[in-house]
């Protein structure tokens, strides 16, 4: 079980190369958690305690590459991306994850997610989540065919029902990142570190 993170540098989680991170550790159906500058990234980080502010799942869909990621983003909606234009930032961490499910599990989980491509990024609902976690009195605007990152990850994993996420009980339909990450299936395998320039 991955346990909560207040900071990357002391939660034991191993550092590694690029390129042991793509060769030795990676795995098509990982989880793939994301620390970052941006300024929603920050609101999610700030308000979740956890440097954790996007998740995403790395796919190969070909032996030879390039891997690829499934996610759900504030400019592209739910869309497959590309994992390198990940590990080519500088002044982030990325931290490779991993549940252990059956080959037909995280396919099923990958069609559920793909079937929502093109799905926009419902930015209202995750802005609305981190208001209600702060001043649990203001609603949440619930999605009306639109996804955040860890709402694509948790439509996923309901595909494969016994095996979906255990969750915030308070918040049993919008998990964050953070959720994602904790919950006793979900191991942290690496981190991958791209200091500032």
């Amino acid at each position: 079980m991955a346990a909560h993170l207040t900071d990357l540098k002391s939660s034991g989680i191993p550092s590694v190369t690029k390129d042991d991170f793509y060769r030795k550790y990676l795995q098509w159906g990982d989880l793939v958690f994301c620390c970052g500058q941006h300024p929603i990234a920050r609101a999610i980080e700030g308000v979740t305690h956890s440097p954790l502010s996007h998740v995403l799942m790395a796919h190969l869909p070909y032996s030879q590459g390039p891997w690829m990621t499934l996610e759900a983003t504030v400019t592209k909606g739910v869309h497959f991306g590309l994992l390198s234009d990940y590990t080519g930032f500088q002044d982030g961490t990325l931290i490779l994850a991993r549940r252990n499910l059956s080959f037909m599990q995280r396919l099923s989980m990958l069609d559920t997610m793909a079937g929502l491509i093109d799905d926009k990024y419902d930015w209202r609902q995750e802005v609305s989540i981190v208001a209600n976690r702060l001043l649990h009195f203001l609603p949440v605007v619930h999605p009306q065919g639109e996804l955040y990152c860890s709402g694509l990850i948790w439509a996923g994993a309901r595909a494969i029902a016994p095996f979906a996420y255990q969750v915030d009980a308070a918040h049993p339909s919008y998990p964050t990142p953070e959720d994602i990450y904790t919950d006793p299936s979900v191991e942290a395998i690496c981190m991958l570190e791209m200091p500032a320039a």
